[in-house]
């Protein structure tokens, strides 16, 4: 109520505008309206932390967070041991490199607009003085004269609220730890061993592992990161015990399962023709309705931290009705892949591919070809009886390409049972380098399961023949067969008169090293393949099939039985 008014300690609940009423008998007058600013001083609202530096870390990081207080922008000045650090002006302060010359006290200094300055708590700067047992994987194991620390020293290992140290318990040592999930793990040595401690993310004992020996320590490595055989290697290599079923036909429609065993393997994943299969990443693999889709060369890699191993390589065929033998062929005229007749899959391993084109179906390699490269059409017209003669043969074209040493292509006509796929056999033509010549064979298989029973070896200086294979069912005779003139094209598969073809190998089937187990029921399934080794194989080369073909072949009833007739008589047969 005088002419002044003074504000002893202001706040910034005064901030605002004030006028002064002056009155008189006469009456009253206001005055114009002065404003009063109060500068606020910033507010740190998380203060920099003590930095204490283990093992092979350093990088030592200060940090504010403050709200301006007046006005927007804010100016640091970060110091140590209260002098100003040249360049540090930003609310994060980094020293890398650190040593014991950095070693002090730590604050940062800051100003707003209004020129109002407050300075942050003290933060230290140490090196930890205990030992550092281990600071591999996503933790640190460490102790000093108070004992054991998980992580940093804000988490000591307690045993029932005691701090434990190394002379807790006598000959009882920890050798590492790491986090798992929610809680610590803590690998133990003790008198008798080694066991695997579960630890609270606080520190706090939850409970022992059995005791487990050296020969175990190594099953550990992957949870704990650290090398403890010293092989080299983190970890255990899986090591497969269990391989899938090596080839099977499959009913179509049917559930099929394919099934891997492995030791120490953490993750599994199924490949079909060498391509990941979606979601297939367990040891079992099913497929529901088996169908043509189905078909082709499956395998499962399993890994570990250490590394991967892959299962064999193993084949999987649609089932086919088998029936009197159906008089068929294929020109491979069209470009476009005729499902009906060779399905919709091919067996692929590596880079050999298959493809039709112009009037040919072409071998070619793609990409990267690996030692071995595969690919095989199968033809999905029927399976052929064993019950009833037939014969199939093909075209074979194989250019005298460019071979290096130990290297190899061959095109082949092969057929498996239908009920064991794993029996097989397969006439081809063969290009092969293995010293300083390349060498061309006709070449005859057969083997049952993993173990061959035929190799038959002839040489031939034609790069276009014809092959074929031949079934004499009253025999139980297979007969491998080609014409090295490639002419083969030109005649029907079903004459009588073989004297086009020379008869190169034979082998009676269900007897002795080559039974196949099959009965008058049973059947074949017929394919085209193309094998390499060592070799890129381009479209353009020409590694091509033509003229497929299958018959029945005819089948003597009555055979002439001999006559005697005189001059000028009737003889008639």
């Amino acid at each position: 109520t005088t002419a002044s008014y003074s504000i002893p300690t202001t706040q910034s609940g005064h901030a605002g505008t004030y006028r002064c009423v002056v009155t008189n008998p006469a009456g009253s007058v206001a005055s114009n309206g002065a404003v009063l600013t109060v500068i606020t001083p910033p507010s740190i609202t998380s203060q920099p932390a003590n930095v204490v530096l283990v093992g092979s870390n350093t990088t030592a990081t200060f940090s504010v967070t403050v709200t301006p207080g007046y006005g927007t922008t804010l100016s640091y000045r970060w110091q140590k041991n209260g002098v100003d650090i040249g360049g540090a002006t930003s609310a994060t302060y980094t020293i890398t490199d650190a040593n014991s010359t950095h070693v002090g006290t730590y604050t940062c200094v800051v100003t707003n607009a209004g020129g109002a300055i407050v300075t942050s708590s003290t933060a230290t700067l140490s090196f930890f003085s205990g030992t550092v047992i281990e600071s591999f994987g996503n933790t640190s194991l460490l102790y000093n004269s108070q004992g054991y620390y998980l992580g940093g020293l804000s988490t000591p290992l307690t045993y029932g609220g005691t701090h434990l140290s190394p002379n807790s318990f006598l000959n009882y040592t920890v050798l590492a730890v790491e986090k798992v999930g929610g809680e610590y793990r803590a690998l133990w040595k003790t008198p008798n061993g080694y066991w695997i401690e579960r630890v609270g993310l606080n520190g706090s004992h939850k409970s022992f592992g059995p005791t487990f020996g050296v020969a175990q320590l190594r099953d550990q490595e992957e949870t704990f990161k650290q090398d403890f055989n010293n092989d080299g290697v983190i970890g255990v290599m899986p090591v497969i015990t269990g391989q899938p079923e090596h080839a099977l036909g499959v009913t179509g429609g049917a559930v099929h399962t394919l099934k891997v065993v492995a030791l120490d393997g953490s993750s599994y994943q199924w490949q079909k023709n060498g391509v990941d299969i979606s979601g297939a990443t367990s040891a079992t693999y099913s497929i529901s309705g088996f169908g043509l889709d189905d078909e082709g060369v499956y395998r499962c890699v399993i890994s570990s931290s250490a590394g991967s191993v892959k299962s064999g390589q193993v084949y999987r065929f649609l089932k086919l009705a088998a029936g009197a033998v159906t008089t068929s062929s294929e020109d491979f005229s069209s470009v476009d892949r005729n499902a009906t007749r060779w399905g919709t899959q091919d067996f692929l391993w590596g880079a050999g591919r298959l493809i039709q084109s112009g009037t040919n179906l072409l071998y070619y390699t793609q990409g990267v070809p690996a030692n071995n490269n595969d690919a095989t059409r199968g033809w999905h017209v029927q399976a052929l009886p064993y019950s009833q003669d037939w014969a199939v043969q093909v075209d074979v074209n194989l250019p005298a390409l460019s071979m290096g040493t130990n290297s190899a292509l061959t095109l082949n006509l092969g057929i498996v049972s239908s009920d064991d796929p794993k029996n097989h056999a397969s006439m081809a033509l063969e290009r092969r380098r293995e010293d300083a010549n390349a060498t061309m064979h006709f070449f005859g298989h057969m083997g049952l399961s993993d173990k061959t029973v035929l190799d038959a070896n002839g040489s031939t200086t034609s790069t276009n023949a014809t092959v074929r294979l031949r079934w004499d069912a009253a025999a139980q005779t297979l007969y491998y067969e080609y014409d090295a003139n490639g002419s083969a094209a030109l005649r029907d598969p079903a004459s009588p008169h073989y004297t086009d073809f020379s008869g190169f190998a034979s082998k009676v089937l269900n007897a002795g090293d080559s039974d196949w187990k099959m009965n008058a029921s049973s059947s074949f399934l017929v394919s085209l393949g193309g094998f390499s080794h060592g070799l890129n194989i381009a479209q353009s080369d020409g590694v091509s099939f033509d003229n497929f073909k299958i018959a029945a072949l005819p089948k003597i009833t009555t055979h002439p039985l001999p006559q005697t007739v005189g001059l000028d008589g009737n003889a008639t047969f």
